[in-house]
């Protein structure tokens, strides 16, 4: 299990977080997620920051659906790893990571890559309702989400079950840990999250040069 890869998988999932198809909307997702200011009135001031405290165990909940969806993709995808063991399968795989961390840069365009379905968010309540928004929601990202997604999927591909799996909850940590944050310090994060905007291409060429740094790390590895 290599170091390099997980952290390449968690810093993928954090850019994903910040991909210019999820970041806007987060306000209006941490608002349905939580249902809304009314229940944010629980709180607890350290010196001017307010942590609202409601909100955790649904995030908490939320994240735990995501990284299960994330995981088991991992499974099915170490699995077919596990099918098809061959040095050749590797060398394509890796190939595959490359061209998508090139495609994620901006540098090419492929247009079938750039189409989208987005799916209306819909008020669930309790800590098991956001548990059900965060498995099944995460069955429906954008295409920018699935991109950083499908390259950690090809990575893991080779290398195993467990490994993949692993690799996939670190992925998903990656991405929910700003989730968890934008929603228990909403009163500062939601209103910087604007700010952030500006540097969309930016987030989209360094997730684009990790994934293309972990396509490369495989690729090396498959042909000591």
């Amino acid at each position: 299990m290599s170091l390099a890869g997980i952290g390449g998988a968690f810093l993928v999932g954090l850019t994903a977080f910040f991909s210019p198809c999820i970041l806007p909307v987060i306000p209006v997702f941490i608002s349905t997620l939580i249902g809304g200011m009314d229940e944010q009135q629980k709180s607890v001031n350290i010196g001017r920051l307010k942590i609202y405290t409601q909100p955790i165990w649904r995030v908490t909940a939320f994240a735990l659906g995501v990284a299960i969806t994330f995981s088991i993709l991992g499974l099915a995808f170490g699995a077919l790893g596990q099918l098809i063991n061959s040095v050749w399968f590797m060398l394509v795989c890796s190939i595959v990571v490359i061209a998508f961390g090139i495609y994620q840069t901006g540098i090419v365009t492929i247009p079938f890559l750039m189409r989208e379905k987005r799916f209306a968010l819909k008020q669930r309540s309790g800590v098991f309702g956001a548990f059900v928004l965060g498995f099944t929601y995460s069955f429906g990202w954008t295409p920018c989400v699935g991109l950083s997604l499908g390259s950690v999927l090809l990575y893991v591909t080779p290398q195993g079950i467990l490994v993949a799996a692993l690799t996939l909850l670190v992925y998903s940590l990656g991405f929910v840990i700003p989730f968890f944050a934008a929603a228990v310090f909403s009163n500062v994060l939601l209103k910087k999250i604007k700010g952030l905007y500006k540097h969309m291409k930016l987030i989209k060429i360094i997730g684009g040069l990790i994934i293309v740094a972990m396509g490369v790390y495989l690729l090396i590895d498959t042909l000591k």
